[in-house]
């Protein structure tokens, strides 16, 4: 850091003539250089490792707003990554400017790196004010000298300024002399355990750098970005896929009169935002309070009683009723939210929220229930307005795209739209695949690729997924027992029913299941605990794997049991186990995302909900785990009947599970046994349709996925004694909202 600093010391000591500022906490060194005729701006990016970590990836990186000198950028950046200093580098992309450019103020760079600057005076006339090292950004930015210096385009500093009324201070940064716009998108709406699995810190946010044109909105080409969440981490687990889906919806939205509030879905993107994992409330509180106890998109507007904060900040979306088209030749909405969401508007008229509020609270969240809950909960005037001026639109078209000329007079807001959408993504990025953006037919909480080969070759060629290597470091005993739960899979005599999904690219390259060649493959791997010795898993399996060069499958399908499985396993603490199950084995399980973690959390306020235990044979179980807790009454994959309707079969006691939890032939290297019976508990809502709601049952029967997420799981070997007597409705069990993961 000390090294970092001296040579931004002598860097501003030497471009006394130039516009300059450091930026420490954002690493960043920011240039504006002034050639008489036109302001050239360009910024270096300082990495935290720099300059003890000599690795390419940890030296300076020169970058430029326009995009006209993408040579000298290249060259410059070649030269950095071949081990030059900051310093130095600096002064290489000078004199190449200098080529091209009589820089005002320009003196002999040579000097730069030598240290000679401070020495020479500097004459009158290159003697203009420089901003000091204590100077705000703001000041940087807002003064303008006598050379013109801008302060940004107009309309995005409005923007900007709206946008942090929405969501707080500190949620968005203007660089007005780069044209740059940087969006802290919060996380802190996901859990720890949700986040962890999903690989965000939902401590910090995810950090979104725009690039605008200078006319912004009129500009013809849409923004240039990145994302990451810096500073604890240069890469995040869901990087790759937000960057795709940002930029898809960048390319579709770019000039468009929808953003503020008819969000595209194209990729099925919708708006959920909640405190996930014990942010409920007590069944028996009123609406207003369970909508203050969750982080809605309007919940930072009520306070901690629930009750309406006083604010003029929230941004009043507006719709045009037009039925032509502009030069760019976009297609129009048609304003149409009961045939989109039929059954969700009945849901909100059910609840007696104005028909007309409820549809406007639909269009604008996109039908989900959840968020349009809270709109409806408490709107503001220009809320019910704006409603009842859409209902007379009913089925006409609404929406449109924004010509060159109109852009800039637009009510829109591009910024507050773009971090909305992204939120959403968040909440529900898992069901979709990250290559082709294509939704997944089942939900799961962890992000997986289709079965398409070219997604499957495209997200192996990118390295996406788990990292062998440190899940084998972090949770050897998952690896172990998802390793387990396949062999019992193929041992069970229905593998080509029940394992799914199934490595398709390995064991059918012909469509074909090939079950004795996956079963040889799993016994040929080693324990997992002579994985995890090994310095790196693959070099160690290739070179054990009995397969020919070039067909090796022993490091292939480590990997694909680990990247295929979409829930989330933490073992309990001691402290945290439940000691009335009799078992060691015992983990937190999360199978569900964060956006149907939500749709519980609503339908948990109320109508209340209570815990159940649901047994499964182990052959079950690797598919429970990748494809959710189902119903699989009157399908191929039923098992014991539906004696009393279909649905999710559930019991109060374990005793009962037991006799479901049929045994398999698991793994014989496995840590837990050959032989082993699993067993979930699952928080289940107290829905009216619930078969056996009046807890006299032997059984519980849930008929919508819904009213079911699974909380924990437990593993029993052949050895261990089971807990028969246990009532699910009994047990004291962990407080999910403040349990902690590694």
């Amino acid at each position: 850091m000390a090294k970092v600093d001296k040579e931004v010391k002598a860097i501003k000591a030497f471009f006394e003539g130039s516009k300059l500022r450091y930026d420490e906490d954002e690493r960043n060194l920011y240039f504006v250089f002034s050639t008489g005729k036109r302001k050239l701006r360009f910024q270096f990016y300082v990495p935290y490792g720099y300059p003890d970590d000599a690795s390419p990836d940890e030296r300076p990186l020169l970058m430029q707003e326009e995009g006209l000198y993408d040579e000298l950028v290249d060259q410059v950046n070649d030269f950095s990554r071949e081990g030059g200093s900051l310093v130095k580098a600096v002064e290489l992309m000078h004199k190449l400017l200098s080529k091209k450019f009589e820089l005002k103020g320009s003196r002999d760079v040579s000097q730069l790196s030598g240290g000679k600057a401070k020495e020479e005076p500097m004459s009158e006339d290159e003697d203009e004010e420089e901003p000091s090292a204590s100077e705000s950004e703001e000041e940087f930015y807002d003064d303008e000298d006598e050379d013109g210096m801008s302060n940004g385009n107009p309309r995005l500093r409005k923007d900007v300024e709206e946008t942090e009324a929405y969501f707080g201070k500190g949620s968005v940064k203007y660089f007005p002399e780069l044209s740059m716009v940087r969006l802290f998108v919060d996380t802190a709406f996901l859990s720890e355990s949700v986040a962890s699995a999903l690989g965000i810190d939902c401590h910090i946010p995810v950090n979104i750098s725009l690039h605008f044109g200078e006319e912004y909105l009129a500009s013809p080409s849409p923004p240039t970005f990145e994302i990451d969440q810096k500073p604890k981490a240069e890469q995040f687990g869901l990087q790759f896929q937000i960057t795709e889906i940002l930029r898809n919806w960048i390319k579709q939205n770019w000039r468009k009169s929808e953003y503020a509030t008819s969000l595209s879905t194209s990729s099925g993107g919708t708006t959920s935002s909640f405190k996930l994992l014990g942010s409920s409330s007590s069944s028996s509180s009123s609406s207003s309070s369970s909508s203050a106890s969750s982080s809605g998109l309007l919940g930072k507007f009520f306070n901690k009683k629930g009750q309406p904060q006083k604010t003029s900040a929230q941004p009043q979306p507006t719709t045009t009723a037009t039925t032509t088209k502009d030069d760019d030749g976009a297609a129009d909405a048609v304003y149409e939210p009961d045939k989109k969401w039929p059954a969700q508007l009945k849901e909100l008229v059910d609840m007696g929220f104005e028909r007309d509020v409820s549809m406007y609270a639909l269009q604008t969240t996109h039908g989900v229930v959840a968020e349009a809950l809270n709109m409806c909960l408490d709107p503001q005037p220009w809320f019910k307005e704006e409603a009842k001026k859409m209902a007379k639109n009913k089925g006409q078209v609404v929406t449109r795209a924004l010509s060159k000329s109109q852009a800039s007079k637009s009510k829109y807001n591009f910024l507050i739209s773009l971090v909305i959408y992204i939120r959403s993504r968040i909440a529900n990025c898992s069901n979709y695949c990250p290559i082709c953006d294509h939704k997944h037919e089942c939900e799961g909480l962890k992000p997986i690729v289709c079965a398409k080969p070219d997604c499957v070759w495209r997200y192996e060629e990118l390295g996406l997924g788990a990292n062998v290597n440190a899940e084998i470091a972090r949770a050897p005993e998952v690896v172990d027992l998802m390793i387990s739960l396949a062999c019992a899979g193929v041992n069970s005599g229905r593998g080509e029913t029940i394992l799914e999904p199934f490595p398709m690219a390995d064991f059918a390259p012909n469509g074909t299941k090939d079950l004795n060649r996956l079963k040889s493959v799993l016994e040929g791997l080693p324990s997992v605990t002579e994985l995890s010795s090994a310095t790196e898993i693959r070099p160690f399996l290739d070179l054990i794997d009995p397969g020919p060069s070039g067909g090796k499958s022993y490091y292939r399908l480590v990997r694909w049991l680990l990247t295929s499985n979409r829930a989330h396993l933490v073992r309990l603490s001691e402290e945290q186990q439940i000691k009335e199950m009799a078992t060691p084995y015992q983990y937190m399980l999360l199978t569900s995302t964060p956006e149907k973690e939500a749709r519980f959390v609503q339908l948990k306020k109320k109508h209340g909900s209570f815990m159940a235990f649901h047994g499964s044979p182990m052959e079950n179980w690797h598919s429970i785990l990748r494809n959710g807790l189902r119903n699989m009454s009157n399908t191929k994959n039923m098992l014991h009947g539906a004696a009393h309707g279909a649905g999710i079969y559930l019991a109060p006691n374990a005793g009962t599970s037991q006799g479901y939890m049929r045994a398999g032939t698991g793994w014989a290297k496995s840590q837990f046994g050959s032989s082993l019976s699993c067993l979930a508990m699952c928080e289940v809502i107290d829905h009216p349709d619930l078969y056996g709601r009046d807890h006299n049952q032997w059984c519980y029967v849930a008929k919508e996925d819904d009213h079911v997420m699974t909380r924990f799981f437990f593993i029993y070997s052949s050895t261990s004694s089971f807990p028969t007597a246990v009532n699910a409705r009994q047990l004291k069990v962990p407080d999910m909202q403040a349990f902690k993961t590694a």
